[in-house]
């Protein structure tokens, strides 16, 4: 009987498929014409995840997709034998490649990837679990996605299976904004459909669908089961707002205020990344203002790139990327690639480069201070690179960054985060002969490096230490009051079901779980929730590594060059000062009358002159310029554009007219967003502005 059901369902599969004519595969031919094909000339790349539940069905799409493209790279494929790696270098290439435009997969691509890149997915199959339904559409339809995602499911029209899900969904479509995207999770549970799973459902209806009795009776528990109880099973799955409260609002806030003078700015990173890039051989152009096309990556990133971390590939070209988080995600622009630090293509530059040059820069340079506001001596410039790590994992760095070292004659050491090298020129011609005098002295000719690495170490790396390991210890306190409380419920379960299922089986009472199963399955959760705690006090325990040296160079103001004598440089220099201070002192009063309390930084700190912290903590940045009454134009450089730029509307150019007649009737003005306007060049080191136009834009301190 058995064997001539199966040959009578053989012969009608053998017919459909022989038909020619697969009316499912017609059906997603015609989306992806409408969605992709017929959308080409938008001018934006549009993106679509195939999901099925089955390998030969993807191999299957996969040659008819690809066929309908003509291009074997429109296509990309992860399944459950995709290995970590590929799936993650196909995540990659699937959100930065344009020629790109497929995803096909099975729940494989479900499993902690985001592939938001995309905003259009089909259910080529359903699974027989609605949860996964919601895990899938999860992949694309997540925070930051800033287009309106589609989602359609296929099923089977007059099919036995097809009526459970349409009637499954219909529901689901009336009920879901009830319960703000929840409801799935709920439906997932084994339970849910009045102690039964929708799996069960599926093959009751499958067995004996043509029943009326039996179709109604499903109708009604899908019914029940989507429309009652489910608040009470959403709030069980709601985690408590105190899980979130392990530092304190004002907490916060201080320690984001605290970093925000430390953030290593995007012109920063642009300034190294674009030239390194190339000269490592790779291509990249400018496009939408902060945006650029990297048309092609060099082999020799990418190896290195895998070999730091074979988790985190590099794509071999990339649509879009950009250094500013806010230019991420343009209105009608396919999103970009943020190159920040930990993104995995600028950290196999930096490698490469240090790898490259790394005998260069520790020879070290010789560079000129050509600012107005430039030092009168000789300064020594450090780079030093800074690296902290779990203890238990030498190799692991959780934070890894430079720090820089002015030294001076006097032996004072001022130790900065921002480049101050990006403000200096090299030598000129006509320079040489009076930097070889320079080089002869012998402070410059003595080793300083010991000194310098010591405090760096204490100025730079203990307070960055001290940072890191409060706030990785906040993090870890959280996860692992969530996990106890987790993992110990588990454990307490399978101990008492362990108890009651012995009971049962010492009175003759053999369930479809033995006790010992109950009981190894208790203890293999002691082992993992030991293993959980051993693993988040090792992410605690951390270390800063000594620093390391990686570049020197000998900065030297142009007037030292100067053919004038040393009393007309002095005097100069003097008269400049002067300005200066009294500029500065003009800011700091201003800041004190407006209630904030103001800190003056180092002399010529990169970036910013003053610091002042408002009454609820808020940090404000302000750059003092000071000119004698009169004067036509001021210098800023690009690290004082850069680091303006990224701080906004918290950043203040304040431009002081420093009167002959004294102090009392100097005049100051604030400038906000003093430099949107202005994109510098990686090649430019300052720019000369007209005071007056700056001037005009400024009003009173605020």
């Amino acid at each position: 009987m058995e064997i001539a059901i199966l040959e009578d369902l053989i012969r009608t599969a053998r017919a459909v498929r022989h038909q020619g004519e697969d009316k499912k595969w017609v059906q997603l031919r015609a989306i992806l014409d409408q969605q992709l094909l017929e959308n080409s000339d938008s001018g934006q790349a549009r993106k679509i995840i195939v999901f099925t539940e089955h390998r030969d069905t993807l191999d299957y799409l996969q040659r008819r997709i690809t066929a309908q493209f003509g291009r074997a790279d429109s296509v990309i494929t992860i399944h459950g034998g995709t290995s970590r790696e590929d799936r993650k270098r196909a995540r990659e290439q699937f959100t930065h490649d344009p020629e790109t435009a497929v995803l096909l997969a099975t729940d494989a691509a479900g499993e902690g990837l985001n592939l938001q890149r995309a905003h259009l997915m089909v259910n080529y199959d359903l699974p027989w679990n609605p949860n996964r339904l919601e895990q899938r559409f999860g992949r694309i339809h997540r925070i930051g996605q800033r287009e309106v995602c589609h989602l359609w499911n296929m099923v089977a029209r007059d099919t036995r299976e097809g009526d459970v899900f349409a009637k499954l969904l219909s529901k689901i479509d009336q009920m879901e904004q009830a319960y703000n995207g929840n409801l799935f999770n709920v439906l997932g549970e084994s339970g849910a459909f009045q102690e039964r799973s929708l799996r069960d459902l599926l093959i009751e209806a499958i067995r004996y669908g043509d029943q009326p009795e039996v179709k109604q009776k499903l109708d009604r528990i899908i019914d029940s089961s989507v429309s009652d109880g489910l608040n009470e099973l959403v709030a069980e799955r709601t985690l408590h707002p105190e899980m979130f409260s392990a530092l304190s609002l004002d907490e916060i806030k201080e320690r984001m205020e605290e970093s925000r003078a430390r953030r290593l700015q995007p012109g920063y990173i642009a300034a190294f990344f674009i030239p390194a890039f190339m000269r490592l051989g790779g291509q990249i152009r400018k496009r939408e203002k902060g945006r650029y096309e990297i048309v092609q990556v060099p082999a020799r990133i990418v190896e290195t790139a895998r070999r730091l971390n074979r988790w985190a590939p590099v794509a071999q070209q990339y649509e879009r990327v950009t250094f500013e988080l806010e230019l991420v995600r343009l209105s009608g622009s396919s999103p970009a690639a943020l190159i920040a630090p930990g993104h995995p293509l600028l950290q196999a530059v930096i490698e490469l480069i240090i790898s490259d040059m790394g005998t260069a820069l520790a020879q070290g340079t010789v560079l000129v201070d050509r600012r107005a506001e430039q030092d009168r001596e000789l300064m020594l410039l450090y780079t030093v690179e800074q690296r902290i790590r779990q203890y238990s994992e030498p190799d692991r760095a959780v934070s890894h960054h430079f720090d820089y070292a002015l030294l001076r004659r006097d032996g004072h050491t001022d130790v900065v985060s921002a480049p101050p090298y990006l403000d200096f020129d090299p030598p000129k011609p006509d320079e040489l002969d009076a930097i070889d005098e320079v080089l002869k002295s012998e402070w410059v000719r003595q080793d300083h490096e010991s000194a310098v690495r010591g405090t760096v170490y204490r100025n730079g790396a203990l307070p960055r230490l001290a940072e890191v390991r409060t706030r990785i210890g906040d993090e870890s306190a959280r996860v692992r009051s969530q996990v106890m409380e987790r993992l110990l419920a588990e454990i307490n379960h399978w101990d008492s079901e362990h108890n009651r299922l012995a009971d049962l089986e010492r009175a003759g009472t053999v369930g479809r779980i033995r006790a010992e199963s109950a009981y190894a399955r208790a203890r293999a959760l002691d082992s993992r929730l030991e293993g959980r705690l051993a693993e988040l006090d090792a992410l605690s325990n951390l270390v800063a590594d000594s620093p390391v040296v990686r570049g020197l160079a000998l900065v030297v103001p142009r007037d030292l060059l100067d053919s004038g004598t040393g009393e007309q440089r002095n005097s100069s220099a003097e008269a400049r000062e002067l300005v200066e201070r009294r500029a500065v002192d003009a800011v700091l009063a201003a800041e004190r009358a407006l209630g904030r309390t103001p800190v003056e930084q180092v002399r010529n700190n990169p970036g910013f002159d003053i610091r002042s912290t408002s009454i609820d903590g808020e940090a404000f940045f302000i750059e003092v310029k000071g000119r004698i009454e009169g004067a036509d134009i001021f210098t800023i450089t690009t690290n004082e554009v850069s680091f303006a730029q990224t701080q906004g509307a918290r950043h203040r150019l304040a431009l002081v007219k420093v009167s002959s007649a004294g102090p009392e009737r100097d005049e100051l003005r604030y400038v906000s967003d003093a430099f949107a306007h202005i994109e510098p060049s990686t090649s430019t080191r300052s720019l000369n502005e007209v005071w007056e136009d700056y001037w005009s834009r400024g009003g009173p301190p605020t």
